[in-house]
């Protein structure tokens, strides 16, 4: 299931990934997209979608910055 949500501009897509992954964003056809952990508690997805909306906020999907240190910048962003 999918769902464009106008207020953010952002498609989120639930689908089954392994339990080590959260949630990855990426742009397809040039529309953001969130693709959640189906399994995840609603509490944890809303973790992850804030999360990736800082990726695409940040525009991580372009950056040449190898991604444990865009994901450490993050946690570090998240722990203040």
């Amino acid at each position: 299931m999918s769902e464009y949500v106008a207020g953010l501009d952002v498609c989120i897509t639930q689908e089954r990934l392994p339990m080590t992954v959260k949630a990855f964003c990426k742009v397809c056809r040039g529309e953001k997209c969130i693709i959640l952990n189906q399994d995840l508690s609603d509490e944890k997805k809303y973790e992850a979608v804030e999360h990736e909306l800082q990726h695409l906020a940040n525009n991580d999907l372009d950056s040449p910055v190898a991604v444990a240190q865009i994901e450490e910048r993050l946690k570090q962003l998240f722990s203040k």
